[in-house]
């Protein structure tokens, strides 16, 4: 038993409540059992209750166990005073508030549907990769549709914590924060970490002062990654290390340590050396990247947007004075997906929140739409289980619900999961 799942009891009202008694055997009726409390103190607040002939109002405490009230030490906490009812599962013991006045008890043991406790013991039990697994029917996996778009406006705000403190921290430069984002982007898991401290590492409205030369902001961003410290036989790397040296100088720039980009076990095209030169690219091209996006309407001029290649130089290249086949080196469809999905809607989320322009969250919601889902290990499995995951609102709502429900066995905050619990006879 669980305490968490009495909540959801008491506050669905799934047991008997007919010829409802105290432990003492005094009747008791429900008249509102109060609402759930989310901060510090008692339960639910500000219920009323009829026990014997009296109306009480105050709050409800619910425990397992009754002997839990001396365990969270309440019978030394003023803010249990106005507790009017303690509901536990099983009545262990007689307990008293500050005051000591003894608090009316109801015991919800025997009074729970049986098939609801068993339904629920199941669900905790589960090994399953989703704790539903050998219980969700088909039926009930088309209802996660209808819960769709609470869990991506979710998805969206837990990305946007970290960007908003972000953007507090630059006193909401917009441009500056992007310039971040669409850098993680580019980076994958291995160089995620490089390519944050490497866009923090220098103002974005610096880079804008050099942005109508290519080769200056190629210095730039190869400089303080860390690459331009090494002697190589090159003209194209050289030119670079001097554009680089008068920058640093001008700006009084300290570069990242080159050691932490990891090349290893990526494909050519994902080199951060090539990723780099493309971000440069896209700055020369777009400037004030983050404008050019809010003013954007429809998905495919993100894809302009982002439709950039390199230098001339990384045509031929994906290392440093290592020829390779010439290639146009675009960022590529897949990679803007990311971009969309990771960078521009939380950036575009947060940006309508604080200007309170609710059509921005829409639009950016219609991108998403419209947007090919991610092709990851927790969307295939979905995709097992049978479950249709067209575009990106699909594939992102169903990743919150893995990570942020079924990992942590939420079942009672989970549509699919109500379903089940109420399921008789399976």
């Amino acid at each position: 038993m669980k305490e968490d799942f009495l909540k959801f009891v008491w506050q669905q009202s799934i047991f008997n409540t007919s010829n409802l008694v105290t432990t003492k055997g005094e009747a008791v009726e429900i008249i509102n059992k109060g609402f759930l409390n989310s901060d510090a103190g008692p339960d639910f607040l500000n219920a009323k209750i009829k026990i014997g002939e009296q109306l009480w109002a105050g709050n409800v405490e619910l425990h397992v166990n009754s002997s839990l009230w001396e365990v969270h030490n309440h019978q030394s906490d003023r803010a249990y005073n106005n507790v009017i009812l303690h509901v536990v599962f099983e009545d262990d013991k007689l307990i008293t508030n500050q005051k000591g006045n003894t608090i009316p008890t109801i015991e919800l043991k025997g009074l729970i549907p049986k098939h609801i406790y068993e339904n629920y013991i199941e669900l905790l039990e589960s090994k399953q990769w989703i704790p539903c697994e050998n219980l969700v029917q088909n039926d009930d996996l088309k209802n996660i549709k209808l819960w769709y778009e609470s869990l991506i406006i979710e998805r969206i705000e837990d990305k946007s914590i970290s960007i908003e403190k972000r953007l507090i921290e630059t006193k909401f430069n917009w441009e500056q924060v992007l310039f971040e984002e669409i850098a993680k982007c580019l980076g994958l898991k291995q160089n995620v970490l490089p390519f944050e401290l490497m866009t923090k590492s220098i103002d974005f409205n610096k880079i804008l002062t050099h942005s109508n030369q290519l080769m200056q902001l190629e210095a730039i961003l190869f400089g303080q990654a860390g690459f331009l410290n090494d002697k190589i036989n090159d003209d194209y790397y050289q030119s670079l290390q001097k554009e680089y040296q008068f920058l640093k100088q001008k700006f009084n720039l300290t570069s990242i340590d080159s050691s932490l980009w990891k090349f290893l076990r990526l494909r050519p095209a994902n080199f951060p050396t090539v990723r780099l030169a493309q971000l440069a690219s896209l700055i020369y091209t777009h400037k004030r990247i983050f404008a050019t996006i809010l003013n954007a309407n429809k998905l495919n001029e993100i894809y302009k947007i982002f439709n950039v290649g390199t230098s001339e130089y990384w045509k031929t290249h994906y290392h440093f004075s290592k020829n390779s086949p010439q290639k146009i080196k675009s960022i590529g469809k897949s990679k803007i997906d990311i971009i969309i999905i990771n960078a521009i809607t939380p950036m575009i989320f947060l940006y309508a929140k604080h200007k309170n322009e609710e059509n921005l969250i829409e639009k950016v919601l219609d991108w998403l739409s419209k947007t090919k889902p991610e092709n990851n290990s927790v969307v295939n499995k979905w995709k097992s289980l049978n479950l249709p995951i067209e575009n990106a609102v699909d594939s992102q709502a169903l990743l919150q619900l893995k990570n942020n429900y079924c990992n942590f066995k939420l079942c009672l905050d989970c549509r699919i999961g109500k379903n089940i619990l109420y399921k008789n006879g399976r």
